[in-house]
């Protein structure tokens, strides 16, 4: 914690479980600036629905395509969002980290938990490697579409489109964790991997109520 005479600035050293407990009593102070992922719901579950609110999505800001996706997933009572994160995870750095996690038995589980609550499941896939996921999600047989059309500045509409759907698969991402966190229904269903990271624990990642698949 670094204060200054008007604000005051948090920066997270780890994601290690005892970052947890360092913040458990309030502090209070005029302006503050957290710098950090402070990746667990433990941060700031008292303010959750003042949170989802404050974030919530503007539709008229997305694209076309998008907006009418927005449309479709809206309709639809049995939405589920699977998120396939390859690209920066497959270099020889990061597979270290994060690599053989989320592998196509994570989500074919998954699927298969979907699928016994609700039968009629419509999966609406974000990837950044389309022909990968095609040639190795073995979903082919099952209601689907691929979500790849934004990309760069505009891919927050993806997040966007994952918080719509009542029911998420995410990946070892804090791209899709946030769009299934964001999710308001009260019945959904979140499935998620165990394990986060190869090399450090994450023991509250992930919210009580998800469903964690062991890796």
């Amino acid at each position: 914690v670094i204060v200054y005479a008007f604000f005051s600035i948090i920066r997270e050293k780890s994601e290690e479980e005892l970052s947890i407990h360092k913040y458990t009593q309030h502090k209070r102070w005029t302006l503050v600036y957290y710098k950090g992922f402070f990746q667990s719901e433990l941060f700031f579950k008292e303010s959750s629905d003042t949170i989802r609110d404050i974030f919530s999505f503007n539709t008229e800001n997305a694209n076309f395509r998008t907006k009418e996706w927005a449309k479709i997933i809206k309709e639809q009572r049995s939405s589920v969002s699977i998120h396939i994160r390859r690209g920066d995870y497959t270099s020889a750095k990061n597979k270290i980290k994060y690599g053989n996690i989320c592998t196509k038995e994570y989500y074919q589980k998954a699927i298969s938990i979907i699928l016994k609550k609700e039968p009629k499941a419509f999966f609406h896939i974000f990837s950044d490697d389309v022909e990968w996921t095609k040639a190795h999600l073995k979903i082919h047989h099952l209601p689907h579409q691929y979500i790849s059309w934004n990309r760069g500045p505009d891919s927050w509409q993806d997040m966007m489109l994952m918080s719509l759907c009542r029911h998420n698969i995410i990946a070892n991402s804090s791209f899709s964790w946030w769009g299934a966190w964001l999710n308001a229904y009260k019945d959904k269903t979140v499935i998620a991997p165990s394990r986060w990271s190869n090399v450090k624990k994450t023991p509250h990642i992930l919210p009580e109520s998800w469903i964690s698949i062991d890796i």
